[in-house]
């Protein structure tokens, strides 16, 4: 009998921290297998130094689906993208004026943007992906 490998991604998306039991279920030809595990679900500290002008930087649109235009950046700008789990899962610099971010390798759901100034500077953006 040949064998088949199949393989599923499950998405979920917490909307608190915590620590959260997570099980998945393995069904075959022979019967079941359960697997558990504890995940720690955390969010990026919104506690931060000092804003960045509301007025000076548009995170548009949101929710987005392919791309994320960041525009009205002063100078250049360290940026990260959080997931809502807290892994960064990317960063980049945003140049002066507009830019925008690739939102298609993200699977929907929510995500942090973390913009950092030279000076210190922060602004944090709640994105939605689509």
């Amino acid at each position: 009998m040949p064998f088949f490998e199949v393989s599923t991604t499950a998405l979920h998306t917490y909307t608190i921290a915590g620590t959260m039991r997570v099980c998945a279920t393995v069904y075959t030809t022979c019967g079941n297998d359960i697997y558990c595990t504890n995940v720690l679900i955390t969010i990026p500290s919104l506690v931060t130094s000092p804003s960045l002008s509301k007025e000076e930087v548009k995170v548009y649109p949101n929710p987005a689906n392919d791309e994320l235009n960041v525009t009205g950046v002063m100078e250049n700008t360290n940026y990260k993208l959080f997931s809502i789990t807290g892994s960064c899962v990317s960063q980049c610099i945003l140049q002066q004026g507009s830019n925008s971010i690739s939102m298609r390798v993200f699977a929907s759901g929510v995500y942090i943007l973390e913009m950092t100034r030279a000076d210190g500077q922060r602004e944090i953006v709640r994105v939605v992906k689509e």
